[in-house]
């Protein structure tokens, strides 16, 4: 029979502080009134006589249970608490929080006591908790008394304090702790970590940061400078006026760059609540995201067996058939997205939910974000500067080296991972509350990586497709397709070991929020990221879809000239050389004449990246022995070289959707030549226009691209990594002009475009909306700000066979030939482009607004040389000598 003397509301305010109280209170004797009524204020709860003396109940009623192992104990602490008000979920979960806590020593090796406030004592031979409130305002000091040494402090910098001095000995030591940044919420989790060499003991301070509301029987130094108005209410306030300006902030990339070994010192910023290192594998690095302090693990470049064989116990049709895929580099959370986490990324964008807001109420910091759908997830990724990772990323971390059905072995064991192994659990938020665990409760997999398996399934970036397996390519697979149900993967609290395998795949629509669905993010490893074995995969490797803001320019700056190294153009076999007849005479430029080619290092896809190669595009973008990459010195370009040789030019009178302007289809020898791996994008156009202000020698067109407002409009409301549009064909010639470089043939275009395909598109005969940026649906209109939504980043999909981004779609492209319909009786058939001195010029390729038709490789058109369009931009060539 229920005692409770609370109201519902009070009942529920009760079982809301219990968590707080389960975790943050159990090492101490007493909880005093100022506790309590921080406890409350922490919970943003009203600090009312009646719920502080409750929790002064509660508190007692958990000490009987805290460290001990005897289930009947528990039930009659749970019960004893629901009869003082508490629900069953929140009594349950106190239980189970303190069970695992030891009782308060009689006498401790070390102590902490801040001046003039309450605070629990810590030891250096048993770790427990310290809290204690202090006043959040920046440079404020506050002191703690420490002996029990020697040994050393150390404050994290993700929590904004700072500590002197960070050395303590067997005299007691007055620490003087001092917060040096903002609030970034309503409470500022601190951590000070207090190391003794002499027990080798590591022991954790958790300063709580609220508001200060603390009764006349506490004193502060600080009340006396309290306002009048209610300080969380001006923080908030606060908080929300930087969120405004922070809106439209790019996104820091997550560093360090190259990460950190196993057998050295942690990462900075490296979370107490995960053991140093998690794995000890010599080619694994590790990091802390700078955004949302997640570590990461960078997993090496190699092939794995993807899917379930058909003798795998508990298998599903679509997990197979099984096949080896290839993956570059790439970093992957640690575990999965905290509560903690997702609530900065709610703060700092004012996205949220009301379920994620009960869950992250009902649970721990700690807790896995749940409750997130496809969508939100894949925006948290995007403002932390991440992706979700693809099915085959997810898998081949979840697997951490392992090939059976569990990352542990062939069979489902209770312990290893946290999942309904005797299928009694129901899906509830109540079971949801009472069975979900904090990260990194269950021994990590092979890679370091904690709940891959169990706890919470975890989204992934693909689109689902049952038969996926039977048609994905080898090499970075990724269904990228734009709609229809999303990928989750690993299982959960609620799962039964069927669905707790590595291989199982499920998928549900993107705006799905369940309370057993979770996400971690991933993000591209660095260039020449180490591999765990030498791929013979010659499918060029997929770039990350780009959903967040492209990095700094600073980060990939271009490489100096270097005296060319490696196999030089001579070294290629040429055919009989065929005399090149151009229909018309190339008249004289009206701009300057190309400068000399800069001697620049090549790089061979088998060894490693040129100098300057930008860290945006993986290395290598393809792994074809005859290829050869660099960068360009003038304006850090990645171009590939295209080998000599013949192709079919055109299509083919059964090509569905062709025009008579493409054939009849002819062979075609060229030269070797260099093609740049994606369009000029408008970071590249902006140092062009830099140059040419400083210079007098550009005449006519330097006033006319300065007035390009139209470009000046569309790289302010896009980004650097976007392609350069609105640009003609005299500009865009300039500009190859500049660089050392020229505009394509026709020819050059599509034997690059093409990559050694005959078939109607690079990837074969079929539309493939995943494949390349185009109007698939017939859904798009043009429009300005329909080019600002629609437009890619360069490398937004994936690379052709000779590693070249965009070929196809996303903008259509200038060549240097003029047009005309009858091409292929006038096109010689060696190295030629046509040129007359007038009239209409060639594009290429498609764009983001063509139907399927003028997305196939054969398609061309002709506009005039003084064209500009939010579809129209252009890339270079340049010969191979």
């Amino acid at each position: 029979m229920a005692t409770s003397p609370l109201t519902p509301e009070q009942a529920a305010a009760l079982s809301s502080a219990l968590a707080w109280l389960a975790e943050n209170s159990v090492g101490s004797t007493e909880l005093t009134v100022d506790r309590a009524e921080i406890g409350l204020l922490a919970q943003g709860l009203d600090p009312e006589p009646t719920l502080i003396q409750e929790m002064q109940r509660c508190f007692s009623l958990l000490r009987r249970a805290a460290g001990s192992a005897d289930p009947d104990l528990h039930q009659m602490v749970q019960r004893a608490l629901q009869d003082r008000g508490a629900s069953e979920a929140a009594a349950l979960l106190a239980v189970d929080r303190v069970a695992a806590h030891p009782s308060p020593p009689a006498a401790t090796a070390a102590t902490a006591q801040p001046a003039g406030l309450q605070c629990a004592p810590i030891t250096v031979d048993r770790p427990a908790i310290v809290w204690a409130a202090l006043a959040p305002k920046t440079g404020a000091e506050h002191q703690l008394r420490v002996s029990g040494g020697p040994g050393q402090v150390v404050a994290f910098p993700e929590d904004r304090i700072a500590v002197a001095p960070v050395e303590f000995g067997p005299q007691p030591t007055t620490l003087t702790v001092m917060l040096t940044g903002g609030l970034p919420g309503e409470l500022l989790w601190g951590h000070l970590s207090l190391t003794s060499r002499q027990e080798e003991v590591q022991v954790e301070i958790s300063a709580h940061w609220p508001a200060p509301r603390l009764s006349p029987s506490s004193p502060s130094e600080h009340n006396e400078e309290r306002p009048s108005a209610s300080p969380l209410r001006v923080a908030k306030e606060e908080r929300r006026r930087k969120a405004r300006q922070q809106d439209d902030a790019p996104a820091e990339p997550a560093t360090p760059a190259t990460g950190y070994p196993p057998d050295g010192p942690a990462p900075p910023g490296w979370p107490s609540y995960i053991p140093w290192p998690p794995a000890r594998l010599p080619e694994l690095r590790f990091r802390v995201c700078e955004i949302d302090a997640m570590p990461q693990v960078l997993i090496p470049a190699g092939e794995f067996l993807m899917g379930s064989p058909a003798s795998e116990a508990g298998r599903f049709d679509d997990e197979g058939p099984q096949k080896r895929v290839y993956l570059n580099g790439y970093w992957l959370d640690l575990h999965a997205v905290t509560n903690r986490q997702y609530a900065q990324f709610a703060e700092a964008t004012r996205r949220t939910n009301a379920e994620w807001e009960q869950w992250n109420h009902d649970t721990y910091r700690r807790h896995p974000a749940t409750y997130a759908s496809w969508e939100e997830a894949t925006a948290y990724a995007a403002w932390a500067g991440r992706e979700l990772p693809t099915e085959a990323q997810w898998e081949r971390g979840g697997r951490g080296g392992t090939t059976t059905a569990y990352p542990w072995g062939k069979r489902g064991e209770l312990g290893r991972a946290n999942g309904d192994w005797d299928a009694d659990r129901v899906s509830s938020h109540a079971n949801a509350v009472k069975y979900c665990q904090e990260v990194g409760q269950h021994p990590p997999n092979g890679f370091g990586l904690y709940d891959m398996i169990g706890n919470v399934w975890e989204w992934c970036r693909d689109c689902y497709d049952a038969g996926w397996y039977s048609k994905m390519p080898r090499a970075e697979p990724q269904n990228a397709a734009n709609d229809g149900s999303r990928v989750y993967r690993g299982g959960s609290w609620g799962s039964g070991p069927r669905y707790l395998r590595v291989a199982g795949r499920f998928r549900n629509s993107p705006d799905f929020r369940g309370s057993n669905l979770g996400f971690r993010c991933a993000a591209p490893g660095p260039p020449g990221a180490p591999a765990s074995a030498p791929s013979p995969v010659s499918v060029a490797a997929v770039l990350f879809p780009k959903a967040r803001t492209a990095p700094s320019s600073a980060a990939t700056p271009p490489g100096p000239a270097k005296a060319a190294s490696g196999p030089s153009a001579a070294a290629t076999p040429q055919p009989s050389p065929t005399p090149a007849r151009v229909v018309a005479p190339q008249p004289a430029p009206s701009t300057p004449p190309p400068q000399p080619p800069v001697a620049l290092t090549e790089g061979h896809p088998d060894g490693p990246a040129p100098p300057g190669w930008p860290s945006y595009i993986p290395w290598p973008p393809a792994r074809l022995p005859e290829l050869r990459f660099r960068v360009c010195e003038i304006d850090a370009m990645p171009q590939v070289r295209i080998p000599a040789g013949e192709f079919l030019m055109g299509s083919p009178e059964s090509e569905a959707g062709r025009v008579s302007n493409e054939g009849p289809p002819q062979r075609v020898h060229l030269s070797a030549y260099w093609l740049d791996l994606h369009e000029v994008t408008n970071e590249q156009w902006r140092r062009f226009l830099t140059a040419s202000r400083r210079s007098s020698m550009w005449g006519r067109l330097s006033a006319l691209w300065r007035t390009n407002t139209q470009w000046a409009q569309w790289d302010q409301d896009t980004g650097p990594r976007h392609p350069a549009v609105f640009i003609n064909w005299e500009e865009a010639r300039a500009y190859a002009l500049w660089a050392g470089r020229e505009l394509p043939t026709e020819a050059q275009w599509e034997m690059a475009a093409r990559a050694g395909t005959t078939t109607t598109y690079p990837w074969g005969e079929q539309p493939s909306c995943g494949r390349a940026n185009g109007n698939w649906e017939g859904d798009r209109s043009y429009s300005y700000q329909s080019a600002v939504t629609h437009c890619s980043w360069v490398g937004a999909y994936d690379p052709n066979g000779f590693g070249v981004y965009d070929a196809i779609g996303n903008v259509w492209e200038w060549c240097r030939d003029s047009y005309g319909d009858k091409w292929s009786r006038q096109l010689a058939p060696a190295d030629s482009f046509i040129a007359v001195p007038s009239g209409e010029r060639v594009i290429r390729g498609g764009s983001w607004i063509s139907s399927g038709g003028h997305l196939r490789v054969a398609d061309r058109l002709g506009i005039a040389p003084a064209g500009r369009f939010g579809h129209l931009g252009f890339r270079c060539a340049s010969p191979a000598r």
